[in-house]
């Protein structure tokens, strides 16, 4: 059974000693599954769908897992140093590539006008429940098992008339201001694990066992490994 993997820093075990013991290769060990991880440190939703797609399109997989990153991140083209690649930008900062010096001046910009502002996150959240529920149906038609999760904010979406349905393919997707919101570094939190450096929101191995437990119940309760 291949998985296919991605997400941000949280699926790719990012400050583990061991990354067997992330989330994903913990699914997978649970499973029974054979792990691609395409996963990347500081990764936008842009880099995760498009990966995803490049990936199901050319490969055959038998599941997909996805903890998508959050709404506000963004990717940058960029021609630095004569080699044209993208960038991903996160309010945090980190990342496998530092942006080049030149950006510097946009990236300040982007952090204080766009990152942080809670209605530009409100509207990417509208903008990607729209894509990423595309990405869901089209697995959907392909026959191709899936299941997602938030790793950081839930889709802005208050009116149950306007909730899309993901037969039991995202965990928790909707913000609810009455609930505790399911999303993975809440969820961490709130049950009381600790993250390995203060303030990156990378949990502790434990933490990471838990939540793929969660998820592996939620696939066998809902029958997801078929279509």
């Amino acid at each position: 059974m291949k998985v296919l993997l991605n997400g941000d820093s949280n699926m790719s075990g990012e400050e583990l000693d061991d990354v067997s013991l992330s989330i994903g290769h913990q699914f997978c060990h649970l499973l029974g599954g054979e792990a691609v991880n395409l996963s990347y440190t500081g990764s936008s939703n842009d880099r995760i769908y498009d990966t995803t797609m490049a990936y199901i399109t050319n490969n055959p997989v038998d599941f997909v897992l996805i903890g998508w990153s959050e709404m506000s991140r963004v990717q940058w083209f960029t021609n630095a140093e004569g080699q044209g690649k993208f960038y991903e930008i996160n309010n945090l900062g980190v990342g496998k590539q530092p942006l080049p010096y030149e950006y510097q001046e946009r990236y300040n910009h982007w952090k204080k006008f766009m990152a942080d502002d809670w209605q530009f996150g409100k509207v990417m959240g509208w903008y990607w429940r729209e894509k990423i529920y595309n990405l869901h149906c089209l697995m959907n038609y392909n026959k191709i098992p899936h299941l997602f999760f938030h790793a950081f904010h839930r889709f802005h979406v208050y009116d149950k008339q306007y909730q899309l349905n993901w037969h039991d393919r995202f965990i928790d997707p909707y913000e609810n201001p009455n609930t505790l919101p399911t999303t993975y570094i809440h969820w961490s939190r709130n049950n009381g694990y600790q993250e390995i450096t203060p303030g990156w929101f990378h949990y502790e191995p434990a933490a990471q066992r838990a939540w793929a437990e969660l998820l592996v119940d939620h696939v066998n309760t809902h029958n997801l490994t078929t279509i």
